[in-house]
């Protein structure tokens, strides 16, 4: 696995099975791009799986714990930190989901390691 960070420790560069997931320390907390992450898990469209968290799972999450969605100028103080790479899709319609760790654990296929990022 490749790991590159910046040195204010903001930004944590890693991938798994060869696709790109980077996490950034947004607001104190570790947080990863959903659309992202479901790539790296196998949705041919990451954002099918940041769907899911307001969609399909939304009984079973809570919004401000597992995920956010961030827009206006929660989404511009994101994107100060996190250069969204083009051939990941992280952002549609000027919105970006983003997961904390708890949200991370609901995406299957091993990406726990990712959690040890402190």
């Amino acid at each position: 696995m490749d790991k590159q960070s910046n040195s204010l420790q903001q930004v944590y560069a890693t991938e798994f099975d060869g696709q790109p997931i980077i996490a950034v320390r947004f607001r104190g907390q570790w947080c990863w791009v959903a659309a992202q992450v479901g790539r790296a898990i196998g949705y041919a469209r990451g954002d099918r799986f940041a769907d899911k968290f307001t969609g399909d799972w939304v009984d079973e999450t809570i919004e401000g714990k597992d995920f956010e969605v961030l827009r206006h100028s929660d989404l511009n103080d994101f994107r100060k930190l996190w250069k969204e790479p083009t051939e990941t899709g992280g952002s549609r319609q000027g919105r970006i989901t983003i997961l904390y760790e708890p949200g991370l654990h609901l995406a299957p296929n091993g990406l726990e390691h990712l959690r040890c990022i402190k």
